[in-house]
């Protein structure tokens, strides 16, 4: 697991989650994501930060 780690991205500060290895690796095999949680703790986020340009996310 890995520590989290704070990046400044444009005006935004983003902060680096310990899911986005496991986010790649299951996007690589399936091709829809659940990313379920409580409100505002950064999934959305989190998704754009990690999507390709051709991935889509609501």
């Amino acid at each position: 697991m890995c520590i989290n780690t704070i990046k400044q991205i444009g005006e935004k500060m983003y902060i680096k989650r310990a899911l986005e290895e496991l986010i790649i690796k299951i996007s690589k095999t399936f091709p829809v994501l659940l990313v379920t949680g409580p409100r505002q703790v950064g999934k959305t986020t989190l998704l754009q930060y990690l999507a390709d340009e051709i991935r889509h996310f609501r």
